[in-house]
């Protein structure tokens, strides 16, 4: 084959031309710190680099974003629930004070109306939010779970589901003593026997989540397993319309049951409280009206209809509402807790019990003093006689009183280590969550860190070896380049 100059020429000027595109690669390599500028330059690269990529934004926005908020979020809840225990640490205390048996009525009474004091920062503090969401009320985080003001005109009907050992055991005062028209004036003529003595009778008591509930007769819905597994309908028990006032209001017979809506209370006899037993849950549907400041908003605890516009009634069903973050790949952490889990209707509703055993307990010693009094400035025998019935009947329906009142105070301390304990549950709940969190953010940061060094690897180029690489690919163009300028030296003529 016959080489020309020309052609000769032609291939060191396509070598210097590869030399200097290899030059100028290196140089770009340098300057950028990036091993490819486009795809194509290296596919391999390429689709390894958008993986890694994709996997790195992904763990950033994990730690940055989602961790943080979740974190956040639980945060809130735990100073929450730290001020809703130390409340119940104070109610406790109190409640431990009411017990002591020295104390004097009007004592009892100032403890009585500090607990309604706490009562009302307890549901306060249950509308915490965070960010402007309200926590503990699931996905409602635009609701308040209490109500912040009255609000008359609310209605709903709620349906509430409980069980056995819901039911209570108690001794009420069936007739309390009535002395109201009893006076210095006309003891004279007083039929003593007329007025009814204080009966106390056992019986049986479910308290409603709420009181000042619409009139009506409620049944009672029970729910036994069949004996195949299966939870069926049982039974259902009837009630009686009631008020607190009727004389006989808490002394059902064996075969009745009453319910009284002023209290929110159903009372029943030994018969019918015998069908509840053995059955895994029971029901009952009211309807309350109006609503006070503090009070629990129903939609958060109850199937229940929202009946204040009857044209547009809204149904409201009750379900574990859990508010989910991803905070790592294919990992998802429930951040709240439900208000359901946490704040009872009992909470605020054994405050009110142990108010009402204080307030009979001073109206007792009231009409005790009362009579006393008439006693004392009465000189007429007869009269002497008749009012020391009455007082004996008085220092009865008194002793009753205190009794019960004392009872009340004992078993609020019970009742409310066992709210503690419920918050106490639920904040441990929230740490082992956030212990959960800060493992998983610890393992993201270590493989935020591998990822990220992974990626360099693949797309960044090392800048002492590139140096080096342009340093020699400068001395190969020079070199090219003092060839070529040889090579054109010379011609044809040189040699004729």
């Amino acid at each position: 084959m016959r080489i020309t100059s020309k052609m000769m020429m032609d291939n060191s000027l396509y070598h210097i031309n590869n030399n200097k595109l290899k030059y100028d690669e290196l140089n770009t390599q340098l300057t950028t710190e990036q091993k490819i500028q486009r795809p194509s330059d290296d596919p391999i690269i390429a689709v390894r680099a958008l993986r890694l990529r994709t996997t790195y934004s992904q763990i950033t926005q994990y730690l940055d974003r989602n961790i943080k908020d979740a974190n956040a979020w639980m945060d809130s809840t735990e100073q929450a629930l730290d001020s809703i225990e130390e409340v119940l640490g104070d109610i406790t205390y109190y409640i431990e004070q009411g017990a002591n048996g020295d104390l004097e009525d009007k004592d009892k009474a100032m403890i009585a109306n500090t607990l309604a004091t706490y009562r009302d920062q307890l549901f306060a503090t249950a509308n915490a939010d965070y960010a402007g969401r309200t926590i503990f009320t699931g996905y409602k985080t635009d609701r308040q779970l209490t109500y912040v003001k009255d609000d008359p005109n609310a209605k709903f009907t709620m349906t509430q589901n409980f069980n056995y050992e819901d039911i209570r055991k108690e001794t009420r005062i069936s007739k309390a003593l009535d002395i109201s028209q009893v006076t210095s004036a006309n003891i004279s003529t007083l039929n003593v026997s007329s007025i009814d003595n204080p009966e106390y009778k056992d019986t049986f008591v479910l308290r409603l989540g709420y009181e000042k509930l619409d009139a009506g007769t409620p049944s009672l819905d029970i729910y036994k397993d069949d004996g195949t597994g299966n939870i069926v309908l049982s039974g259902t028990v009837s009630t009686v319309a009631k008020s607190a006032s009727d004389p006989d209001a808490y002394a059902p017979g064996d075969n009745d049951a009453y319910f009284i809506a002023e209290t929110g209370e159903i009372v029943m006899g030994k018969n019918v409280y015998a069908q509840f037993e053995g059955c895994d849950h029971f029901e009952t549907t009211y309807s309350k009206t109006g609503f006070k400041a503090g009070d629990l908003n129903p939609v958060h605890y109850f199937n229940c209809t929202d009946n204040t516009d009857p044209a547009n009634p809204i149904v409201y069903t009750s379900e574990d509402q859990k508010i989910e973050y991803e905070v790592s790949f294919n990992q998802n952490i429930a951040i709240n807790l439900q208000g359901k889990d946490v704040f009872q209707h009992d909470m605020t509703r054994d405050i009110d019990e142990i108010a009402d055993t204080v307030n009979f307990a001073i109206t007792a010693q009231d009409k005790v003093n009362k009579i006393q009094t008439m006693y004392d400035s009465t000189t007429n025998a007869s009269d002497k006689k008749k009012l020391e019935e009455l007082l004996n009947m008085a220092n009865q329906e008194l002793d009753y009183a205190t009794d019960r009142m004392n009872k009340m105070f004992s078993a609020g301390l019970t009742k409310y280590h066992n709210h503690q304990t419920t918050v106490s549950n639920a904040r441990a709940d929230i740490g082992a969550r956030q212990m959960r969190l800060e493992l998983t953010q610890t393992r993201l940061q270590a493989q935020q860190l591998t990822v990220k060094n992974l990626k360099s690897t693949n797309e960044e180029v090392n800048t002492v070896n590139i140096a080096v690489q342009m340093k020699e690919a400068s001395s190969v163009y020079d070199a090219s380049l003092a060839a070529a300028s040889k090579l054109v030296q010379k011609s044809l003529l040189d040699f004729l």
